[in-house]
């Protein structure tokens, strides 16, 4: 096992700091929704964005 760990350790790292990327970024995201932050691939123009009816409600 201690092998294994030692063989590995570089990808093992790497893969940790990329989850932790993904998991901030997610979070990120969650808060922007809460407070009413933009829609993901949305230009800022909510009146016509069917997926941001949320966000035209809270301005």
């Amino acid at each position: 096992m201690v092998n294994f760990f030692s063989n590995y350790i570089g990808t093992i790292l790497v893969l940790i700091v990329l989850a932790v990327i993904v998991v901030i970024v997610i979070r990120s995201m969650i808060k922007d929704k809460k407070k009413g932050g933009i829609c993901a691939g949305c230009s800022g123009s909510c009146s016509g964005c069917a997926g941001c009816k949320s966000h035209t409600l809270n301005k």
